[in-house]
Formats: C-alpha cells, structure tokens, sequence
C-alpha cells in the first residue's frame, strides 16, 4: 500500500457512525425474554421455551453449590449452616477426643492415620446427640496435628473459638 492510500482514510469517530441503531438497554432495562430452545438436538423431545429467569437460575448454581431466592447457599441441598455446624461439632469430638490419649513423640504413622466417626442424629456413646442429619466426619493425622499445635502454642480451645 502506498502513502497517497493511507493519507486518504479517514478515522471512524462517533460523528461518523450511523445513529439508526437503538440505544443498547441498560442493566437495569433488562426483561424476562423467551428464547426458543429445540430440545430434539439436545436429545428431549419437543420443544420448549428457555426464559432468562431460567438463565439467572443456572448461574445461580455452580458446581454442587447452589443460591435459592432468598440468598441461602447450599452444598448438595445441605444447607451451608448445617454443614458448617457439622464441622464445627466434628472438630470438637475430635479434639475431645484426642484429651484422653498421651503425650508422646510424633511418629512417621501418625500422619498415615484417618479416624472417622459417624454422628448419628440421636447421638452415640462417642458423640453427642444433634440437630443435622446423620453425617461422618474423617479426621486426618490427629496426633500429629495435636503435635504441631502444641508446638506452635495453639490451645484447643483458641483453635474452637477461632473456628466458630
């Protein structure tokens, strides 16, 4: 291309661009519009028709993770305070449990242990009674975790309250 080619082009600005085009809507403009949606290429059968509501309730899901209408988040329909609950009762166990154990020396094989406890909602000699649904709780390396809370001067019942 030569020099007379490029000297002749004139930059778009917004002057040049044409004004018949309708304004784009803002985000608080937005509607509830029907979209077609062919559902024998998506292997159902007939058709059926996708709002956007339903496009704000696929978004509103990621992963496992879920977001209802009133804002509560749950993890495989388990409410998240009830599994924050459940963890926060499976850590205590845990750490009450580990009270009746010795002190000794950290070992190779204490970081291959996993304890789990299963936490009947009635409760069991082991653990006490609750208001969640059955669940387990696995615990990983226990004594060696103990140990380096120890160490670190980590009391049992700052790391609770830290949790909670």
């Amino acid at each position: 291309m030569s020099a007379a080619a490029t000297s002749s082009r004139t930059p778009i600005t917004s002057a040049a661009v044409s004004s018949d085009l309708p304004p784009l809507p803002k985000s608080n403009d937005l509607q509830q519009v029907d979209i077609p949606y062919d559902s024998d290429r998506a292997g159902g059968a007939g058709n059926q028709t996708v709002t956007f509501s339903d496009e704000v309730k696929e978004k509103q899901k990621l992963g496992h993770r879920r977001i209802d209408r009133q804002g509560e988040v749950s993890y495989k329909r388990v409410p998240s305070n009830a599994l924050m609950g459940a963890i926060q009762l499976g850590i205590a166990n845990s750490l009450g449990s580990l009270a009746n154990r010795p002190h000794r020396d950290i070992l190779v094989q204490d970081f291959e242990i996993i304890e789990e406890v299963a936490f009947p909602m009635d409760g069991s000699q082991t653990t006490p009674s609750h208001k969640f649904e059955d669940f387990r709780f696995k615990t990983y390396a226990p004594i060696a975790f103990r140990y380096f809370r120890e160490l670190f001067n980590v009391r049992p019942d700052d790391f609770l309250v830290n949790l909670m």
